[in-house]
């Protein structure tokens, strides 16, 4: 699945709409990029997601530990709506996610933050593995 960002911050009307305790109304993205999406979250009336639809994709940081950002699908467009094959679902409470299988074990956000080895190692893997799958359907 592809997008393209179309905005770079919620307007006040789609943050209200999305509820939630989400701090922020930026989320680092720059605009006209197309991202590649590496994972979906679907959430009804989650404390820290409201509802919505979010999208996990790969930060464009450069530092050495490589990070997920996550917005709300209101700024994108969808260039390419094929899913990945390589996802799975999981259902925790309000929330559902689709995303590789590393990414739902738990604390791997968290992990992948502190720039513990084993995280950075199951990301690379899993982006490798979602660009080859993304070529082959080109």
């Amino acid at each position: 699945m592809k997008v393209r960002c179309i905005a770079t911050h919620l307007t006040s009307e789609q943050a209200a709409a999305i509820g939630g305790r989400w701090p922020k109304t930026e989320f680092g993205l720059r605009l006209g990029k197309d991202y590649a999406v590496i994972g979906l979250t679907f959430s009804v009336e989650s404390a820290g997601f409201g509802c919505g639809t979010w999208l996990h994709l790969e930060a464009d940081e450069t530092g050495e530990v490589p990070g997920i950002l996550v917005a709300p699908v209101q700024l994108f467009e969808i260039i390419d709506p094929r899913a990945s094959s390589l996802w799975t679902i999981r259902a925790t409470g309000p929330e559902v996610s689709l995303l590789p299988p590393a990414f739902q074990r738990p604390f791997f956000h968290d992990d992948l933050s502190a720039g513990r080895q084993d995280a950075i190692n199951d990301f690379e893997e899993a982006i490798r593995q979602l660009q080859s799958e993304q070529q082959r359907q080109l």
